[in-house]
């Protein structure tokens, strides 16, 4: 009896992948279709509910509603009134956009970008705060999409990404994670093909620089030299761009800043170790000290980094290599990616998914996509948030 519920359990929870491998086979189990169904519409109905009753986007008094988004708007608004540096003052930052929303709000949501992100954020100054949140992620969504949708090789992959519940957490707050998942996923999935077009995703994504953090290495010992040469050509022309549009004082602003930034969010926590994902956070939470979790840390990252360049040296295939890479940035490497990091799903797809070809051997080969969908980090229901 139990072999039996166990077969049919796998079966549930499986996409399967037919013998030949080629995408227009690959399939979703019925259940798992209808619950990623399920879950697309209980979303999109919970946006609607939620628009309606002024609870996303406006409040009923007709106000903005708090949000993560309003740190971009705000870090626009104050770069395109000719004060970009303070944007690494907290207290005139969060003024900013206590006068964006019209109201006071608890907590704070500090800028810790590089400069080179201020380029998109005063795009979307220009416009309306409710208008920019909208079009914001109109534009990150689909992009989003787009790269799941590659790197399965099927439109399962839209049903999917559609059905992870963070991302409704990424359209009420207006985050980011759709682009730095967009970004990631495009690298990888043109890095074959495209080497160019790859370095310059790369380098789009350095407004995030701890998503790629090993991905100089793994380029250098798999001889990706047109990736590393776009990549670095693209990071020159953003930090161009930014110092010709808001000169060289946000810069000095944002290093003078970065220890500041540490201290608040790896020594103090203030940024809830319980919603990042990696190793210092996850002892951090346990109460451990922050040298304990740094040296834990520390030697992940170093036996992470050299497993990850002996692989890209190596002649695997290159869907094992960007598997393996893909599934460690914002799960080992990035001490503060919080739950709304998109990739977190996309790496584990990714990791599952991309490798296929190197890993089926004509044969059928099973993964847990809803494992992937419903896997989320930060404090369990009914444990206590630590401190």
């Amino acid at each position: 009896m139990w072999s039996t519920v166990g077969r049919h359990t796998r079966d549930i929870m499986a996409i399967d992948l037919l013998p030949s491998g080629r995408p227009d086979q690959f399939q979703l189990a019925r259940p798992v279709e209808l619950t990623c169904f399920a879950l697309c519409v209980a979303q999109a109905i919970f946006l609607a509910a939620g628009f309606v009753q002024g609870l996303w986007l406006v409040n009923p008094a007709g106000q903005p509603i708090t949000a993560d988004f309003v740190n971009v708007w705000a870090a626009g608004r104050t770069a395109l009134d000719g004060d970009p540096a303070a944007v690494y003052d907290a207290v005139l930052h969060n003024s900013a956009e206590e006068a964006a929303l019209g109201h006071a709000f608890d907590g704070k949501l500090p800028w810790n970008y590089p400069p080179i992100f201020l380029l998109a954020a005063a795009l979307l100054a220009l416009l309306p705060y409710v208008a920019a949140h909208a079009i914001w992620m109109s534009v990150t969504f689909p992009a989003y999409l787009w790269a799941v949708r590659a790197i399965i090789g099927h439109r399962v992959g839209i049903l999917l990404a559609c059905a992870y519940p963070a991302v409704l957490c990424n359209l009420i707050m207006g985050q980011n994670g759709f682009l730095s998942a967009a970004l990631l996923g495009g690298c990888l999935g043109t890095m074959q093909r495209r080497p160019l077009l790859a370095g310059c995703f790369l380098g789009l994504l350095t407004f995030k620089p701890h998503l790629g953090i090993l991905f100089p290495l793994v380029l250098v010992a798999g001889s990706r030299w047109l990736v590393i040469v776009a990549a670095a050509a693209t990071v020159a022309v953003l930090g161009a761009l930014s110092v010709l549009a808001f000169g060289w004082s946000p810069w000095e602003a944002f290093f003078h800043a970065l220890p500041v930034i540490s201290q608040a969010t790896l020594t103090e926590g203030r940024g809830d170790f319980a919603k990042m994902q990696s190793m210092f956070a996850f002892i951090r939470w346990l109460g451990g000290s922050e040298g304990l979790a740094w040296a834990v840390q520390g030697s992940l990252i170093a036996v992470l980094a050299v497993s990850l360049c002996v692989s890209w040296w190596s002649r695997i295939s290159f869907e094992m290599k960007a598997a393996a890479l893909a599934a460690i940035p914002s799960t080992e490497f990035g001490t503060s990616p919080l739950v709304e990091e998109m990739p977190a799903l996309l790496n584990r797809i990714t990791s599952r998914v991309a490798a296929r070809p190197s890993i089926t051997s004509g044969s059928q080969w099973s993964i847990v996509p809803v494992k992937c969908m419903l896997k989320t980090s930060g404090t369990p229901p009914g444990l206590p948030k630590r401190r």
